[in-house]
């Protein structure tokens, strides 16, 4: 591509605001993001859009920048708006299909428009962040827990331990897994990313022996306790700079996870959602516990509303 050189030192300008790289002078006012790079039959590749894609492939996936990535870049902006206009061509917008993708798509984008407004304030990634899940992604630990539905049943556990009651005694009572049960709720060594975020957080800031207040995770409430917790001592600032970009973008992910996690309960909480005999079935088919549905009463099933809001 004759123009990869040019056209790089305007997509530096455009991911960082300013035209000083790459032979663009220091006054030279931010380039346009509504420039034309292609031209493909009645649609274009804009310098905005080049952009969107380049900082995908180079600044989040840590490749280098060169001419040869935004020549690859482009040229599959370029291959994808051939699609586009071979399938509107081919009437492929008209087809129910389609109409049902794209439904699918708004919803998709709405949800997450919405989620990212929401947490924008709390999506900032510091250096104590960066630090701290350093020496997280460094620390292994040897727990036990025990399982509750709610948050109160899971604070009725917590005063029993307080109370004297072992893990032991509660786990049998609690686990219907004959493992865990048998075990005192003992999870056994674990590392990182290798258990719920919230689990690792809380099993990082314990003390060892410390039994912990009620924990939200992903599929219930946890009250843990942590045997054993060991962190490499070889840890050298060295290891943190060469690291940084990968943990700072681990961070970034993990926060918008948790994030939409925490958003999405407190809309259900707030919401108050009633499933129906509908979502009981789903769920037990999927479990295995229900027998399957003949193509009448499928049909039948599918009408159904699966869940009702206040």
């Amino acid at each position: 591509m004759t123009r990869a050189l040019p056209l790089l030192a305007l997509l530096a300008a455009a991911l960082t605001g300013a035209a000083a790289l790459a032979g663009c002078t220091a006054e030279a006012a931010p380039p346009d993001a509504s420039v034309v790079v292609a031209t493909v039959g009645d649609g274009t590749v804009t310098l905005d859009e080049v952009a969107e894609a380049y900082g995908r492939l180079v600044v989040s996936g840590g490749l280098d920048a060169s001419p040869e990535a935004l020549d690859a870049v482009v040229q599959s902006l370029v291959s994808r708006r051939l699609l586009i206009e071979d399938a509107r061509a081919d009437g492929i917008t008209d087809t129910p299909g389609y109409q049902e993708a794209l439904a699918l798509a708004e919803t998709k984008a709405l949800v997450d428009r919405y989620v990212a407004d929401a947490l924008r304030d709390e999506l900032a990634v510091t250096e104590a962040d960066e630090r701290e899940a350093f020496v997280m992604m460094n620390t292994t630990y040897d727990a036990r827990h025990l399982y509750a539905r709610d948050e109160q049943a899971a604070e009725r556990l917590r005063q029993r331990l307080m109370a004297g009651e072992t893990f032991e005694a509660l786990a049998r009572e609690t686990f219907a897994d004959s493992l865990l049960a048998a075990t005192g709720g003992r999870v056994g060594p674990f590392g990182h990313d290798e258990m719920d975020p919230a689990f690792e957080a809380a099993a990082f800031r314990l003390e060892v022996g410390e039994v912990s207040e009620p924990v939200r995770t992903a599929t219930g409430w946890a009250i843990l306790r942590v045997d054993a917790r060991a962190t490499n001592p070889l840890l050298t600032e060295d290891d943190f700079a060469r690291k940084r970009d990968q943990i700072r973008r681990y961070v970034s992910r993990r926060k918008r996870t948790e994030g939409r996690f925490r958003l999405s309960r407190e809309i259900r909480d707030e919401l108050a959602p009633q499933f129906t005999d509908a979502f009981d079935w789903l769920v037990a088919f999927a479990t295995g516990v229900a027998p399957g549905l003949d193509s009448e009463a499928l049909a039948e099933w599918r009408r159904q509303p699966l869940v009702a809001f206040d």
